[in-house]
């Protein structure tokens, strides 16, 4: 399917990031820029499902990684900087859900 032509739009040539974008809002949030003329950086932990949201356009690379670890930020800030020299535009959608009282949460999000 070929990509839809961007719009007229102050995303054009823009540099995003956009975490959790192996599916759902991500997905779609990638998908959204890519249309707009910007180059995106999908990032998340299933390059499977990465792969699919880059299948999407032309636009969006993939960068397979889990954010929680603890060279993820650097590595994915250098990935972007690697092929576009600059970083305009961060989505920090990767999201995890555990259900447990805030105080007992770890940075990891296993209790405490």
């Amino acid at each position: 399917m070929p990509a839809p032509e961007p719009t007229n739009s102050h995303f054009a040539d823009q540099v995003v990031i956009v975490t959790g974008a192996g599916s759902g809002i991500g997905r779609a949030t990638a998908a959204a820029f890519a249309t707009a003329g910007a180059h995106v950086l999908g990032v998340g932990r299933r390059p499977d499902a990465l792969a699919g949201s880059a299948a999407q356009h032309p636009a969006i690379e993939s960068f397979p990684i889990d954010v929680i670890q603890d060279d993820a930020p650097e590595a994915i800030v250098q990935a972007a900087f690697d092929r576009w020299a600059r970083i305009d535009v961060l989505v920090n959608n990767a999201g995890v859900f555990a259900a447990m009282p805030p105080a007992q949460a770890t940075a990891t999000g296993s209790l405490a």
